[in-house]
């Protein structure tokens, strides 16, 4: 069985080493799912490069891909596609509709942008399977503002997630603990992402957010 560098390579994905190299933190958090019967939804298909490496690597799950243009030539017996505007509400209403609720990992390789980032992760987020990861790729193009963001960083809003991690400050310093699934159950005044997200795991370039299994 290959590794997931090895598919990556093979495939031609710049997710591989010879590329962004993310696939040592994929392999890190996604190993002990490998051979489960999971879903996995990928935001942004390109020429389906990674479609085909997910396909392989995850040998028994099901494959889902958006783009904003028709992909299907990309379609195998495990791997379906839709279009999809992240920008747009109505377009991720549809796809949290039709997938979120029975996806394990989210993966937002689209427009990079880091208002559609927000977006996308603001509406896909809350209905990824609890356990489930939802990762955010090329995160440094928010450093190009004039480019990917003009008026929002995804750098900037992984700060937000590490204080919703840790419930903004909301647990009584009477009793500090760090044990997060006692402790939601004991704060009513707790918004979604303060809630059910358990990590958050950035590198150069990547941000990878847990959700809460409570």
């Amino acid at each position: 069985m290959r590794t997931l560098h090895e598919i990556a390579t093979a495939c031609g994905t710049d997710k591989g080493p010879l590329g962004h190299n993310y696939t040592p933190y994929y392999d890190m958090f996604f190993a002990p799912l490998r051979d489960k019967p999971i879903t996995l939804f990928e935001i942004g298909v390109w020429e389906g490069a990674s479609l085909k490496m997910w396909e392989e690597y995850f040998h028994n799950a099901e494959i889902v891909g958006a783009d904003l243009h028709n992909k299907t030539i990309y379609e195998t017996d495990r791997i379906k596609t839709i279009i999809m505007d992240q920008s747009s509400e109505n377009h991720l209403f549809s796809a949290q509709f039709a997938y979120a609720n029975s996806t394990d990992i989210i993966i937002d390789d689209g427009s990079h942008k880091a208002e559609d980032q927000i977006l996308s992760f603001e509406t896909l987020f809350p209905d990824l399977r609890p356990g489930g990861m939802y990762c955010v790729e090329d995160t440094l193009c928010s450093y190009d503002k004039e480019r990917w963001g003009k008026t929002a960083s995804f750098i900037d809003y992984i700060s937000k997630l590490t204080g919703d991690v840790n419930m903004n400050g909301k647990m009584s310093n009477l009793e500090i603990c760090a044990n997060k699934k006692q402790q939601v159950h004991k704060y009513e005044a707790l918004n979604t992402f303060e809630r059910n997200i358990e990590w958050v795991f950035v590198s150069c370039g990547l941000c990878i957010v847990k959700k809460l299994f409570i």
